[in-house]
């Protein structure tokens, strides 16, 4: 699955959860309750990661094994994908899908693509969630100080898509090359599951 095709896919789910909630936002206040949105998933995923940490140690203490370790594994993956549905959400209002890359997969992104872009602010051989959150941080407030929606210029669209992508391949790192260990097929899997239930939610008003 490319990045396109996920960047398609969440579009359709948030044109979906707008039309079906009949909201009615400018873009700005969008964009950032979507990067508020992240930040609040990104907590919840430290709080997953802290609970399974605490008892994998606990287990190999103890040299016990036992699928618990497994389960919470999967409960990581899970608040995972919920920050990858907003960090594409993200995506959507900064209406930048012309310029996303139509090839190139998540595995991908997990190496080293020197082609697409080249890295302003990071290039980690490996990314933690604190690494992480602060390149976020210097997103967002990157954000704040550019009026993209007075911009419309190629170039400008371009280098938001370049600061964005930054944010994207770290994100994917984070995922693939630490502890975790997801793969690029996890991951897809991962977030077509939680795609599915995001529908069947609307479908039953949540």
């Amino acid at each position: 699955m490319t990045i396109k095709e996920i960047y398609k896919m969440q579009e359709a789910l948030d044109n979906s959860i707008i039309e079906k909630k009949n909201l009615n936002v400018d873009p700005k206040t969008l964009l950032n309750t979507r990067l508020l949105a992240l930040f609040v998933e990104l907590g919840e995923l430290e709080e997953e990661i802290n609970a399974w940490e605490n008892l994998t140690n606990f287990m190999m203490r103890k040299s016990i094994k036992s699928e618990i370790v497994t389960v919470s594994k999967e409960k990581v993956l899970e608040e995972y994908v919920d920050c990858m549905h907003f960090l594409f959400s993200i995506a959507n209002s900064l209406d930048i899908e012309e310029y996303i890359y139509e090839t190139y997969e998540i595995a991908d992104f997990s190496e080293h693509p020197d082609d697409i872009l080249y890295y302003e602010d990071y290039q980690p051989e490996t990314c933690t969630l604190s690494d992480f959150l602060i390149i976020f941080s210097k997103f967002t407030n990157y954000l704040g100080n550019w009026k993209y929606w007075k911009k419309e210029k190629e170039h400008n669209k371009k280098y938001l898509l370049q600061k964005w992508h930054e944010v994207l391949i770290s994100f994917i790192k984070m995922g693939t090359s630490n502890v975790w260990n997801f793969t690029a097929e996890q991951i897809e899997e991962a977030y077509k599951t939680k795609m599915k239930k995001n529908y069947e939610r609307q479908e039953n008003n949540y």
